[in-house]
C-alpha cells in the first residue's frame, strides 16, 4: 500500500510541474502573438530589411513558447497515465533547445552577452539531455 501512495505522489508532482510549464508556455504564446501581430504587417509593407532580425527573434521565442506549452501538456498526460519513461516527446525538447540557442546567438549579436550565454547554455543542456536519453 505505501508504494501506491508513493507513485500517486510522484505522478501528482509530474502533473503539477506540467501544469506550471503549460501555463508559462501559454502566457508566452499570448505575449509573442501580440508582438508578431505588430511586426508582420510592418514587414509586409516593405520594412523587411530593418525588422528581419527582430522578427526572427520573436518567431524563435514563439517556437520556444509553443515547445514549452507542448512539454507541459505532455507532462500532464504522462502524469495522468502513470508513465515512468518517455514523458516528453523528443522533438519538442529539440525545438525548445534549438530555439533557445538561436535566440542566444541573436542576443549575442545585440550585445547582451550574459543573457546570450545563459540562453545558449540552457538550450544546449536541454538538447543534450534529450539526446542523452535517446542514446542510453
Amino acid at each position: 500500500m505505501p508504494t501506491a501512495t508513493l507513485n500517486r505522489t510522484s505522478n501528482s508532482k509530474i502533473t503539477i510541474l506540467g501544469a506550471i510549464i503549460a501555463i508559462i508556455g501559454a502566457a508566452g504564446i499570448l505575449r509573442i502573438s501580440t508582438m508578431l501581430a505588430f511586426l508582420l504587417p510592418q514587414m509586409a509593407e516593405g520594412e523587411f530589411s530593418f525588422l528581419s532580425h527582430q522578427a526572427l527573434f520573436q518567431i524563435m521565442w514563439a517556437v520556444f513558447a509553443i515547445s514549452l506549452f507542448i512539454t507541459g501538456i505532455s507532462l500532464i498526460v504522462s502524469g495522468a497515465k502513470n508513465k515512468k519513461h518517455d514523458l516528453v516527446p523528443g522533438l519538442t525538447l529539440y525545438f525548445l533547445g534549438a530555439s533557445l540557442m538561436i535566440n542566444g546567438s541573436l542576443l549575442f549579436m545585440y550585445g547582451h552577452t550574459l543573457y546570450a550565454v545563459v540562453a545558449i547554455l540552457i538550450g544546449a543542456i536541454v538538447t543534450f539531455l534529450e539526446w542523452n536519453t535517446e542514446v542510453l
